[in-house]
C-alpha cells in the first residue's frame, strides 16, 4: 500500500505500523504526515528527542539526502493490542548531498539493525520510540576508529587520561 493509498479504514495497529515502516522503505518523505497524529512524539535514543511530528519528519528527510540508497527492511513485527515492536535492518550510502546529524558524507555504507516501540490511537501514530547501536553507526560511516584499532585504543587512552586528571585536580581541592 502507498501512502496515498492510506484511508480512514487502516486504523489496526499492525496495518498502521507495516504501512507506515513500507513507507521510509520506499523513502516517502510523506511518511510522517500521512502516518503520524499531529501531536505525535518521537525520540531516537542517542540522536533525537523527545520531539514532535515536524522535527522526525526533517530527521528522516536528512536521513534520505545523506544516504540516497536508503533501504529499510522489516524483519519482526509483533503487535499487541495499540503497540506493536518492530525489529528492523538498514543499508544504505553516505554519499549524500548535505550532512547527517554534523557530519559530511564520507561514502561509507551503513548496515545496522534496530529496533522501535511504536503507539498507534485512532489509526495514528501517536508516540514512537526507536534504538539501534549508535557506535556501530558511527564506526561503519567513519565518525569513530573501528573496534579494537589502535586509534580507538589511543581514544580511550586519551578519555581515561582526563578521567584520572580530573579525579586528581578534585583530590586535591578537597572534593
Amino acid at each position: 500500500m502507498s501512502t496515498s493509498e492510506a484511508t480512514a479504514a487502516d486504523t489496526d495497529t499492525r496495518t498502521v505500523v507495516k504501512s507506515y515502516f513500507e513507507a521510509l522503505g520506499r523513502r516517502d518523505r510523506a511518511a510522517q504526515d500521512t502516518w503520524y497524529a499531529d501531536s505525535a512524539s518521537g525520540r531516537i535514543y542517542g540522536v533525537i528527542g523527545p520531539t514532535g511530528k515536524a522535527e522526525m519528519r526533517q530527521f528522516f528527510h536528512d536521513a534520505f539526502d545523506a544516504f540516497p540508497d536508503f533501504s529499510l527492511q522489516i524483519l519482526d513485527l509483533v503487535v499487541e493490542d495499540d503497540r506493536a515492536a518492530v525489529r528492523w535492518h538498514i543499508t544504505g550510502t553516505f554519499s549524500g548531498t548535505g550532512p547527517f546529524e554534523g557530519l559530511m558524507p564520507t561514502g561509507k555504507p551503513v548496515d545496522i539493525e534496530g529496533c522501535d516501540m511504536v503507539w498507534v490511537k485512532d489509526g495514528k501514530i501517536v508516540r514512537i520510540e526507536a534504538y539501534y547501536d549508535t557506535a556501530t553507526m558511527a564506526r561503519q560511516v567513519g565518525a569513530m576508529p573501528p573496534k579494537g584499532s589502535a586509534a580507538e585504543k589511543g581514544l580511550l587512552g586519551a578519555v581515561n587520561l582526563g578521567t584520572r586528571a580530573r579525579a586528581e585536580i578534585a583530590k586535591r581541592r578537597g572534593k
